[in-house]
């Protein structure tokens, strides 16, 4: 499959983003040695089913373009056993888990297809996929290895989602997040966004950067992307087709390993005003 070229404009300084108090964090099913904590967060703990590493909170903003700094860990994740994730906020923990998928085997295929036909999607460019739209892609291999992979998400041990990372055969592959409709507004997606990128740079240590786009009125997905720590990096007027009505704007954000890694951003700089 040929990849689509997108404009990532170059990025040439570094901005350190400030942490918060901790509220969440990560469990990571391999047993390791405890990290050390940083100061103002809480301190690491071992438990039976693995190393509890502390992230940081963002704080709440009004826009998706605002700056929020996200929840950092003390020690850099790595690869192998799936992800758990513990989010404790007043009083109540969310577990959420990544599991790969094969849509090669009858099982996944059919959850896959029950999953897609089952719930709206009303900010991809179709929005109620058809079944028979679905098998086609399948079969097409769009979400079979070497280029895709597809991901499972459970929140609390039930089913809530799916993500597909496009062009791992890249070294910028893009994310597709699919929640649920019931399990949409809960914060899941902004716990999420910062896993797969953990998940992403450690299993694949060619990549350099990932990508995410959207539409422009999709706020909640825009402002989980910037908590993260990712770019905006372009703005594509009236491109993204929409269920009888006309296109809405596009907007394209990215994460650089080694601003992910730091815990650093390395913001957008226009250059507009030397062709002015």
């Amino acid at each position: 499959m040929k990849k689509v070229v997108r404009h990532s404009p170059r990025q040439d300084t570094t901005r350190t983003r400030p942490r918060q108090p901790a509220l969440l964090r990560v469990l990571d099913d391999r047993a390791a040695a405890p990290a050390q904590p940083e100061a103002g967060s809480s301190s690491t703990m071992s438990r039976s089913s693995g190393t509890c590493r502390t992230f940081f909170t963002p704080r709440e903003r009004q826009s998706p373009e605002s700056t929020a700094p996200p929840y950092r860990s003390s020690s850099t994740r790595t690869s192998g056993a799936p992800v758990v994730l513990a989010r404790c906020l007043y009083g109540h923990c969310m577990e959420l888990k990544l599991h790969p998928m094969d849509t090669t085997g009858p099982s996944d295929r059919a959850v896959l297809i029950e999953f897609l036909t089952t719930n709206r999607f009303p900010f991809h460019v179709s929005s109620t996929p058809t079944r028979d739209a679905i098998e086609r892609r399948i079969d097409d291999g769009a979400f079979s290895a070497p280029e895709h992979a597809l991901l499972r998400v459970d929140v609390d041990g039930a089913f809530t989602g799916i993500v597909v990372l496009d062009d791992l055969d890249d070294s910028a592959p893009m994310i597709d997040v699919r929640l649920s409709e019931r399990s949409r507004g809960q914060g899941i997606g902004t716990v999420l966004i910062r896993v797969l990128a953990d998940h992403v740079f450690a299993a694949f240590p060619d990549v350099t950067r990932i990508e995410a786009q959207t539409r422009d009125d999709n706020v909640a997905m825009r402002r989980s992307l910037v908590r993260n720590g990712w770019v905006k990096e372009a703005h594509y007027r009236r491109t993204w087709p929409v269920d009888d009505g006309a296109p809405r704007d596009s907007v394209a954000y990215g994460i650089l390993r080694e601003d992910h890694l730091s815990g650093t951003t390395t913001p957008f700089l226009s250059d507009d005003a030397l062709t002015a």
